[in-house]
């Protein structure tokens, strides 16, 4: 976690042997990475043939400058640029150490950044960074007019990789032409754990508390994990991040209804994110409040489940946003519902699952604050398909899961409401294994239940073992709204929330993961201590 600053003793100031030199140094920074800590080490100057070329405007003078620093391997590249910037002969030089402070080895042949004979000159100033799909490109500036060098100046990207411990960048291709990335290094190879292997991890109950509707991304890109959740429910979302999955810490807004063009007003609720590697793109999907219809000037048409509710607190409706970052900020793409089945149909909880052919499906909560089925007001499991962007619906919606088994019902007993929500659907042997919560929330008797189709639009056939997920005396309660994830390892984990306090139920929930696999065509869930 130690940060180091590096930095230039610009040449206009700074005279060795008589030469004015512009020399790259290096320092500590403290926690805040605000502030030096401690003397500064000088680590390059000019000293090659290539970075000594002299030039009439600036004579008597030499460059090391615009420093950056790569690990790799247990090494450090120290990458520069030397001669003027407004030199054709502009370019950039690396060196190599096993220690952050030196003594670093130059490369002892050309540049690894130059000019091309009869292209732009003037290549240098460069920085490296990965894309989210993992490649290494570095960014760099050269002469826009190859005849005129000058201030003018144009960005350009090449892809960047290691040979062999050897820092290579490829020139001649930018960002917009179809390039080829080599290898950063050799992966290494690892076993593919299969989902139907036991998880030998214990449950982990973390101390994210106030919460509910865990969602957890297995970041590939980054190699970190995400989680979003019912959070800052009046504004948006937060967001945690974590290397193991034990450790959590909190990162703040990603989406706050003031700043993401967003539809909602208030009670955001099941965050999901997902990656799209076609759009290279961040995707959230959520559940958000919108106006009151009274402020929006619509009549009851006779469909609402409770009128008065739509009408002076709005409709829950489903929304999707994007950001090219985990953390966000996330923006709604249209500031409008993702779909809208009408002004009284109330939707939650949706959830993003992609098949084997690229086929995306949206699966979703008809909310009983609306949806009234027989008389009772009724959350039911509803389906429909998403185009390649995963921001649009197509098509029919299709009517999934409705409560209906025993112990579905035990909270509509007293207070006339029933549900299925949460949805969440895993692949395995060609089968569609769709995971729903019922139950009030908010109480002890919430739990999961999964039913199994062979299409993932219909034929959903709830097991014989449902609950599969569900409260243990003395130990957890009101475990639901589960995912499933994958970790970097290749094990199957199941998060969901459980009561914070089992005697004193109610909207104070926490995470809680644990291991899942399929035994025998059968989905199961160990909550192991």
């Amino acid at each position: 976690g130690q940060a180091y600053l590096l930095y230039c003793n610009d040449c206009s100031k700074n005279s060795v042997n008589g030469v004015n030199t512009s020399q790259t140094w290096i320092r500590k920074l403290d926690s805040t990475w605000t502030k030096v800590v401690g003397a500064g080490k000088m680590i390059s100057t000019p000293t090659q043939t290539w970075e000594t070329q002299e030039d009439s405007k600036a004579p008597n003078t030499q460059w090391n400058e615009a420093p950056g620093l790569y690990k790799h391997d247990g090494k450090y590249y120290l990458t520069y640029s030397a001669n003027p910037y407004w030199n054709t002969f502009y370019g950039v030089g690396c060196a190599v150490s096993e220690n952050i402070w030196g003594d670093y080895i130059k490369y002892d042949w050309k540049p690894i950044l130059t000019r091309v004979e009869g292209q732009n000159g003037g290549l240098g100033h460069n920085m490296f960074f990965k894309d989210f799909s993992g490649n290494l490109w570095t960014s760099y500036h050269r002469h826009t007019d190859k005849n005129n060098p000058s201030d003018n100046r144009t960005a350009m990207l090449s892809p960047a990789w290691f040979d062999n411990g050897i820092l290579k960048i490829e020139y001649g291709q930018t960002y917009e032409e179809e390039t080829t990335h080599k290898d950063e290094s050799i992966k290494e190879e690892k076993e593919t754990v299969d989902i139907t292997t036991k998880s030998p991890k214990q449950t982990i109950t973390t101390n994210i508390t106030n919460i509910g509707d865990p969602f957890i991304l297995a970041d590939q890109n980054s190699k970190k994990y995400f989680m979003y959740a019912t959070s800052d429910s009046a504004e948006g979302y937060r967001v945690w991040e974590s290397c193991d999955l034990v450790n959590w810490t909190d990162m703040g807004q990603c989406f706050n209804k003031k700043t993401s063009n967003t539809f909602g007003h208030s009670e955001f609720w099941a965050p999901e994110v997902v990656y799209n590697p076609n759009s290279k793109t961040y995707i959230l999907y959520y559940t958000a409040r919108n106006a009151p219809l009274k402020d929006l000037g619509i009549p009851n048409d006779g469909t609402a489940g409770n009128y008065n509710e739509a009408y002076n607190s709005g409709v829950l409706k489903t929304g999707v946003a994007t950001s090219f970052s985990p953390l966000g900020p996330f923006v709604d793409c249209t500031g409008a519902p993702m779909f809208d089945l009408g002004p009284f149909v109330a939707t939650i909880d949706a959830s993003l699952f992609i098949d084997d052919d690229g086929q995306g499906y949206l699966y979703y909560s008809r909310d009983c604050s609306q949806n009234v089925v027989n008389g009772q007001h009724t959350s039911q499991t509803w389906v429909t398909k998403v185009d390649s962007s995963w921001t649009k619906t197509v098509g029919e919606h299709y009517l999934v899961t409705t409560p209906e088994d025993e112990w579905e019902i035990k909270s509509g007993v007293n207070n006339g409401y029933l549900w299925n929500e949460g949805p969440y659907v895993l692949k395995h042997d060609g089968k569609y294994y769709l995971t729903f919560s019922a139950n009030l929330y908010a109480s002890n008797d919430y739990a999961v239940g999964v039913a199994v189709s062979s299409n993932p639009l219909s034929g959903f056939v709830k097991s014989e073992d449902n609950p599969i997920l569900t409260r243990i005396p003395n130990k957890m309660a009101g475990p639901g709204h589960c995912m499933f994830f994958t970790d970097f390892e290749g094990y199957l984990w199941c998060c969901y929330h459980v009561q914070t306090n089992m005697n004193n139920p109610g909207g104070n929930r926490k995470m809680v993961i644990s291991g899942a696999w399929f035994n025998n065509g059968k989905l199961t869930i160990e909550y192991k201590e």
